[in-house]
């Protein structure tokens, strides 16, 4: 996975998912996900994207508490917004990343 977010002489597909997930940290979301050590041979340690070139694995997650609306028909409201925030990072993860079958 993490080849994805640089390759060689092309830093365009890089950029988009540090945009994506600047802008799902500013909604709360956390991003977590199976890390290596130090970014892949090839690529500097103070790489623009280091962090995500650490990456095996991405995970976003959102807490949505336990309110009131949970025992609701709106709990279905609740989670497709989540969904719907995670929506750009799921198609650059399946343009760039997915392996095709």
């Amino acid at each position: 996975m993490t080849g994805a977010f640089e390759r060689p002489g092309d830093p365009g597909p890089g950029r988009r998912p540090v945009t994506i997930i600047r802008n799902l940290e500013r909604d709360g979301f956390t991003i977590t996900g199976d890390l290596l050590k130090r970014p892949l041979r090839g690529h500097r340690a103070d790489h623009p994207r280091a962090n995500l070139l650490r990456h095996k694995s991405l995970i976003a997650t959102r807490p949505v508490g336990c309110d009131e609306w949970i025992h609701t028909p709106a709990a279905a409201d609740h989670v497709l917004a989540a969904f719907t925030q995670l929506r750009p990072l799921s198609h650059w993860l399946l343009k760039n990343v997915a392996q095709p079958r």
